[in-house]
């Protein structure tokens, strides 16, 4: 009977150290290798002066501002087209601040 309940315990502590593994790594993939190099590369375009980004409830927030711009609505489809890049399957929100 004792060793039955070892083995259910090992097996349970090894189910949640795994399970916390594999969400730490995808956190870590987020972060270093989706979430970071899209905000510098955003930073990095000429037409913005500052950008921030949040996740609220599942939703990705960008806050931009742009320096000035001739067209706007050319700049907002570039930065468009960078993020759907790296959130392709994630649902996000720009803002524009002028």
């Amino acid at each position: 009977m004792r060793n039955k309940q070892f083995k259910v315990l090992a097996f349970i502590t090894s189910l949640v150290l795994a399970l916390g593994v594999f969400l730490g790594s995808y956190a870590f993939y987020k972060k270093f290798e989706v979430e970071q190099p899209l905000l510098e590369q955003l930073s990095a375009m000429p037409s913005v002066e500052q950008v921030s980004m949040e996740k609220e409830k599942g939703e990705y927030v960008f806050d931009i501002k742009l320096k000035k711009v001739d067209n706007i609505q050319e700049e907002y489809e570039k930065i468009n087209q960078v993020i759907n890049s790296k959130l392709e399957k994630e649902t996000y929100d720009i803002n524009i601040k002028d």
